[in-house]
């Protein structure tokens, strides 16, 4: 998460560097993805004992997280188009930084959130 919210807060803050930078950030920030998306499910399965429901505050709070994962996941692929089509992308690096700043706030939260494996 770090390298992928470094990378865009990078890329946001050297618009002069932006375009050599992104060719170089787009195949990092797609291996972040992946791995972010396994230990995800591992650290999830692990801490709810199985698959978290709705049924618990973890369980809500994880789903949220998953919604602001989902649409990040969608603002960088836009952001992707952009670029290929040599569009403005300063709007789409700007939500995309916010998307991850909440993640990473909902990811502060669940880790104080009891799970239902814990209680």
């Amino acid at each position: 998460m770090a390298v992928w919210l470094g990378g865009v807060l990078t890329l946001v803050s050297r618009p002069e560097e932006r375009l050599p930078a992104l060719a170089r950030f787009g195949p990092v920030a797609t291996v972040c993805v992946l791995v972010l998306g396994v230990t995800g499910v591992v650290a999830s399965w692990e801490h709810a004992g199985g698959m978290p429901t709705t049924d618990s505050r973890y369980g809500r709070v994880l789903l949220l997280k998953l919604a602001f994962v989902g649409a990040v996941l969608v603002v960088a692929g836009l952001l992707r188009r952009s670029l290929a089509r040599q569009r403005r992308v300063d709007a789409w690096l700007g939500l995309e930084l916010a998307l991850l700043s909440l993640i990473l706030a909902v990811t502060a939260s669940l880790s104080v959130t009891p799970t239902p494996a814990h209680g």
